[in-house]
């Protein structure tokens, strides 16, 4: 079970995901990006990169803080709180 300071982390980590998400989707578009990985679905890239950057921290910051790699149980429990955060993370992708 994860303890209340590494769900702390990692909810505040997705907090702040979701409030400077939007701008950091620019480079997305700018240079040429999209077309050099032949990227279809932006909203699904997006969910899917935001997603990985989450758990990329959750396991850096797991690890600085036990100093070793977490368990499968606190793996997956750490991917049901991403995941039952999934709407609000789409919410903040906005494309126009």
């Amino acid at each position: 079970m994860l303890d209340s300071n590494i769900r702390g982390s990692l909810d505040q980590l997705i907090d702040q995901m979701v409030g400077s998400f939007p701008a950091t989707l620019l480079w997305l578009r700018e240079g040429g990006l999209k077309a050099n990985l032949h990227i279809d679905n932006e909203k699904d890239y997006a969910l899917g990169y935001i997603h990985g950057v989450i758990k990329a921290s959750f396991l850096s910051t797991f690890f600085m803080q036990n100093k070793r790699q977490p368990e499968v149980e606190e793996t997956i429990e750490a991917d049901m709180i991403i995941y039952k955060r999934t709407a609000e993370l789409r919410d903040s992708i906005k494309f126009q």
